[in-house]
């Protein structure tokens, strides 16, 4: 039994549109508007997708002759969005608002017509060929309350630093005195936590024994777990001066360093960029990105197999290609699950298919498609997203005592 049909009606002082500020940034709450486009089904289709954050400008159409009115259903269903707000719907046709209820029904979403004051009656009547239900007007929140902070840490070459540009000798003290407390207290953190680590790790490779390729290596698991320059900067700062207080110069290169950045990213992923594959349409790219990001080798996600992807849908704590799925990585896969299945695939087909170098052009386009930062531009099979790759002459290691 498909999710109910409801119809509130806004009070006689409140536009039925204030309704918008109930979307919820997980999706779990989506608000749409019936334009001037939304009078046939693909229309209206392509309404429900915008609304679900789906760009009709980026890369192709979705593969498997799946059309907009198709894909409703599948993207509802991988975005879980247990509700679809059409606001102040009541100047469409009853044809079209059917149009909806249908193509929105095998999924699990609660459809609900929100229209202006004095309109609810009139149009429940109209549909009582799909059982509307009532529903009392929702409680909205104010349109001046507050937003939410963001926290974004991915990163931005673009993006000012907050740390001063100084010796690795006076850099804490110089951040100290010229960072408000509060944007200082993460980096106090890591400055003191990489010294105290990099001082281990001398210890434990011997002091006397210390090699450049030695030094490089540790030096860029350090700096893999960083996603900004800033972090980077400060970590590096600290790494220094643990090299110094044993006896050694650890000489690095910012340039060399800030271009490895910029060409190889962090592997950690922030909410933001998770968010950004809702632009594709296509479930096969958003898929194919989504377990890029998460870790996957090329090669890897080309070898799955339908088995793979429902037997992690049944246990998602299962890993797929060889990487444990993140939360928001999730609806990509569930979507191409279903696209899959409504080609009638079976448990030997392919998760993706077409075209054997598909998968490495898919992540080729994401960057340009969606402004993501996926690593140097010659991916190969065995590649993954995060593998920053530091340059040899990035540092030169000197005994100094």
């Amino acid at each position: 039994m498909s999710a109910p049909i409801l119809v509130t009606e806004a009070p006689a002082d409140v536009p039925a549109t204030a309704i918008g500020r109930l979307s919820k940034a997980d999706l779990s709450t989506v608000v749409m508007a019936l334009g001037p486009s939304a009078s046939t089904p693909a229309g209206i289709a392509s309404e429900v997708l915008r609304a679900l954050g789906k760009n009709h400008d980026a890369n192709g159409k979705a593969r498997h002759g799946l059309d907009d009115v198709s894909l409703v259903p599948l993207w509802l269903t991988a975005h879980r969005t247990h509700t679809l707000i059409a606001a102040a719907p009541q100047h469409a046709t009853i044809d079209n608002l059917l149009d909806l209820v249908s193509m929105c029904a095998p999924s699990p979403t609660t459809v609900v017509l929100a229209v202006d004051h004095g309109y609810g009656n009139r149009l429940s009547s109209d549909l009582r060929a799909a059982l509307p239900e009532p529903m009392a007007w929702p409680r909205i929140p104010k349109a001046d309350a507050p937003a939410l902070p963001v926290n974004e840490t991915e990163w931005n070459p673009g993006a000012p630093s907050l740390l001063p540009e100084t010796d690795f000798l006076t850099f804490y003290a110089t951040a100290r005195r010229t960072v408000s407390p509060g944007l200082f207290a993460p980096f106090d953190s890591l400055y003191r936590d990489s010294r105290r680590r990099t001082l281990a790790w001398i210890e434990q490779s011997g002091v006397d024994d210390l090699t450049e390729e030695g030094t490089r290596s540790a030096m860029s698991a350090l700096i893999a777990e960083q996603v900004t320059f800033d972090e980077v900067a400060t970590a590096m700062a600290a790494a220094q001066v643990a090299f110094f207080l044993s006896g050694w110069f650890l000489k690095i290169d910012p340039r060399e360093l800030r271009s490895g950045l910029l060409r190889f990213p962090s592997a950690r992923v922030d909410t933001a960029t998770w968010r950004r594959l809702r632009a594709y349409r296509d479930p096969a790219r958003a898929a194919t990105t989504a377990l890029y990001l998460a870790g996957a080798q090329p090669q890897d996600i080309r070898a799955l197999t339908m088995a793979d992807i429902t037997a992690w849908h049944g246990d998602q704590s299962r890993s797929v290609a060889g990487v444990a799925i993140p939360k928001e990585a999730e609806p990509y896969l569930v979507a191409q699950m279903l696209s899959r299945a409504t080609a009638g695939s079976t448990p030997t087909d392919p998760a993706f298919v077409g075209n054997p170098r598909r998968v490495l052009l898919d992540l080729r386009h994401a960057q340009t498609d969606l402004g993501l930062n996926l690593g140097d531009a010659p991916l190969a099979d065995d590649t993954t997203h995060g593998s920053r790759r530091v340059n040899p002459y990035v540092f030169q290691l000197e005994r100094i005592a």
